[in-house]
């Protein structure tokens, strides 16, 4: 067996292998559409993904009905593959959590800013002793609850997060 070196283990996923698909529609704006979506789900099949990430979403007045969530189910319960997918961008507002992160076959994350990402990735003065800054999800950032009750399971760092920095393209 290889010893791994240091070099080896560099980035947040070491070893892993991206399969990027685009499923937006040029013909609409690049809004992606339920064939879209399916065909994604189907092709990261067919390529043995186990994990997904998707950033994009719609409003969703009825979780979990359509064959787009049967789709998404199956990804997770027959073919085992665990399914991320951004919150959306439509908060502060209350049930502004759409589709597909209002279905409960996948793992919805919201964007979260920490105190210190806000002090030093967005120019935050820093606080003063007796009023700390708190951290708190993004004001873009969708929240819930969906129609039945739902709330995004996690939440993480949602901006100014980039794999290279913009310098060196």
């Amino acid at each position: 067996k290889k010893k791994e070196s240091s070099d080896d283990l560099n980035g947040v996923a070491p070893g892993a292998q991206i399969l990027a698909l685009k499923i937006g529609d040029g013909r609409l704006g690049s809004s992606e559409t339920g064939t879209g979506l399916i065909r994604g789900l189907i092709t990261a099949k067919k390529y043995g993904c186990d994990l997904v990430n998707l950033s994009y979403g719609e409003p969703s007045w009825q979780p979990d009905s359509g064959r787009v969530s049967e789709v998404f189910a199956k990804a997770f319960n027959d073919w085992g593959m665990t399914v991320f997918t951004s919150a959306g961008n439509d908060g502060p507002a209350l049930s502004s959590l759409g589709s597909p992160g209002s279905l409960t076959s996948v793992v919805t994350v919201g964007a979260y800013v920490s105190p210190e990402m806000a002090v030093e990735q967005y120019s935050t003065l820093p606080p003063s002793s007796d009023s700390p800054l708190q951290g708190s999800s993004y004001y873009f950032s969708s929240r819930g609850p969906t129609p039945d009750g739902f709330l995004p399971d996690v939440c993480g760092p949602g901006g100014a997060v980039a794999p290279v920095p913009r310098a060196s393209l």
